[in-house]
């Protein structure tokens, strides 16, 4: 289930975040847990709208189903992230973020929450007040 990170010191202004219990991506290795893709696809939501359409491309529906729209849009998120950050994986998947960054590189759900804090905060703090704080 998808709850509320604190972070150990403020990143980009954030001092907590929406996380993922389990991977969510199309690797056979990702349970897709409906929570978490649902928690995944807001986050999308949020942080990609004003570059979805400027792109013209689609942002997925919060179904807690992993789709091709909801692939499409992690790997593009996680490309976009990459130009700025080379460390950044770009796979396609949304790991569970322990904190803000693994080595040197941060997790695509830093950078998604960083995005939808930025483009709606009132937004960001309304999502995240929906998940639990973490174990």
């Amino acid at each position: 289930m998808a709850s509320v990170l604190m972070l150990q010191r403020p990143i980009m202004g954030m001092d907590r975040m929406l996380t993922v219990s389990q991977r969510v991506g199309p690797q056979a290795n990702c349970p897709n847990d409906a929570q978490d893709v649902e928690a995944v696809q807001r986050l999308l939501n949020l942080s990609a709208r004003g570059l979805a359409a400027r792109l013209g491309f689609a942002l997925p529906q919060p179904s807690g189903r992993f789709d091709p729209v909801t692939g499409f849009c992690i790997f593009y998120i996680q490309w976009f992230s990459h130009k700025d950050n080379p460390p950044t994986i770009v796979d396609g998947v949304v790991s569970p973020a322990t904190g803000a960054f693994y080595g040197r590189g941060p997790f695509v759900l830093t950078n998604l929450n960083q995005l939808a804090r930025r483009e709606d905060q009132a937004a960001w703090d309304n999502l995240l007040s929906r998940y639990p704080p973490s174990p």
